[in-house]
């Protein structure tokens, strides 16, 4: 890192950042499609409009929706304001989601955009060519983004947490070394983030923790902050629903995996292999393992997988439909009628999150269940790494951001593996998943190159001069 550098062309790099920001925008509007908003984007919709309409967080419809916590607040909070600021506010959800779906759409590709600058000004910080690195984070950025028009055409709240986390993630770096002012900032920032993903409730604690180690002041200014943003949306959940926590949808995630674990058959962890394997390198290890997509058919050898194929982190969407037999058993509420793991677990967390049904009833804590989540780790990590439709792309930022924790820069990465760590320990762990951590992947393999481009001009400059201190020089 080279602070110096950075010092002097601080105009260029905001130029250039500015400018990357902008072509991003406008590379990122292009892969706007004319669907409606659907799904966990609708819920969102619904809710911005009972909070302006009834005053009520509810993701129910009807003329008076009852309270629930069933998402976080910062997204559906920002819509509101949004609709409020545009006019929109009047517009029953149905027609937001439809009519003016464009709109929703184009704040995820701002935020997106806003990202790609962030990433660049930050990849330059941590180089001792700023404009250089700068412009390979902008395409990479664009060459990840572009193969993934979900983010655009979802109105998730993933663009705000993806900008919020490479936020934290840089103050988490600069609080490290001693800065009040981040620290503060840092803990407004994961405050921002945990009313966005719930998981990061817990996750928050790590950086905090690896900020405490170097100046326990900088640390309890972060947490404070952190509690002040946290603790009203906590104590509404605790009083209303007796539930000490951000949103109520982790225990779901949790029973999809741990029925996964408890439940499979030791012939099907080829089928597991081959469903959590980018679908471009399907060919290759279906050969290898001799399984087709035909197998996971109602009926064939690894149906209890179907679902596992979907596929929506690319530019082609694979999908994969329930049986019949699972759209009667969620219809029913009866996890055990189910086929397919997924569903089996979907059902069941329902029925756990409403205190029906307890964890223990679909997967005990025994020694066989303990070796057999052992035993699938390797699959669901492997899982994990298989965003965007380049799957070498993925795999490559995914390592770079993990590599980044032998450098002298790992307090910028810590708060991404720690989230990367933890889905892929508690949940079943799908690669959208992990788009969250895109901003410090993409730096940490901007750096790489960087160092490697250094490398290459020591090298030559090694066989021109013949000095061995030319490579091995500072």
């Amino acid at each position: 890192m080279n602070i110096k550098n950075t010092i002097e062309s601080p105009r260029s790099m905001v130029f250039a950042a500015c400018l990357s920001t902008v072509l991003s925008l406008f590379i990122l509007i292009s892969l706007i499609n004319k669907n409606p908003i659907i799904g966990d984007g609708k819920e969102n919709l619904t809710i911005a409009t009972n909070l302006m309409i009834h005053g009520t967080f509810s993701s129910l419809g009807g003329a008076s929706p009852q309270p629930d916590m069933k998402r976080e607040p910062a997204w559906p909070v920002l819509t509101a304001s949004l609709l409020i600021l545009t006019g929109l506010d009047h517009i029953e959800p149905e027609i937001l989601a439809t009519q003016n779906s464009t709109f929703f759409k184009f704040i995820n590709a701002t935020f997106l955009a806003l990202l790609v600058g962030l990433v660049g000004v930050l990849a330059g910080y941590f180089s001792q060519r700023p404009l250089l690195a700068q412009g390979i984070a902008f395409i990479i950025s664009i060459t990840a983004l572009t193969t993934l028009p979900r983010l655009v055409n979802y109105f998730n709240n993933d663009p705000l947490a993806m900008l919020l986390l490479t936020i934290s993630s840089a103050l988490t770096f600069f609080a490290s070394r001693g800065g009040r002012y981040s620290a503060i900032a840092l803990g407004l920032s994961l405050g921002l983030l945990a009313l966005t993903k719930a998981q990061f409730l817990y996750i928050s604690f790590i950086p905090i923790f690896v900020i405490c180690i170097f100046c326990k002041k900088q640390a309890i200014y972060a947490l404070l902050i952190f509690s002040l943003i946290v603790t009203p949306w906590v104590v509404r959940n605790t009083i209303t629903f007796g539930e000490p926590a951000i949103s109520k949808r982790g225990e779901t995630v949790l029973a999809v995996r741990m029925v996964m674990v408890a439940e499979h058959r030791q012939s099907e962890l080829s089928c597991m292999a081959f469903a959590f394997t980018h679908p471009e390198w399907r060919d290759k290890i279906g050969s290898l393992l001799k399984i087709g997509i035909e197998d996971f058919k109602e009926g064939g050898t690894c149906e209890r997988f179907n679902r596992e194929i979907g596929f929506d982190m690319g530019i082609e969407k694979v999908t994969a439909d329930a049986f019949p037999s699972d759209i009667a058993a969620t219809n029913a509420h009866d996890w055990t009628k189910a086929v397919q793991y997924f569903f089996r677990g979907y059902i069941a967390g329902g029925e756990i999150e409403a205190n029906q049904l307890k964890l223990a009833n679909i997967a005990s804590l025994s020694f066989e269940n303990v070796m057999r989540y052992i035993q699938t780790l390797p699959l669901f990590a492997w899982r994990g790494v298989s965003f965007s439709g380049f799957p070498f792309l993925g795999l490559f930022l995914s390592i770079s951001m993990f590599s980044l924790a032998f450098t002298r820069l790992w307090p910028f990465a810590i708060l991404g593996i720690s989230t990367h760590v933890f889905h892929t320990l508690l949940t079943h762990n799908i690669p959208r998943y992990h788009i969250i951590e895109l901003g410090i992947m993409i730096v940490a393999a901007t750096y790489f190159i960087d160092k490697i481009f250094k490398l290459c001009i020591r090298v030559a400059t090694y066989k021109k001069q013949g000095s061995p201190d030319s490579i091995f020089g500072p």
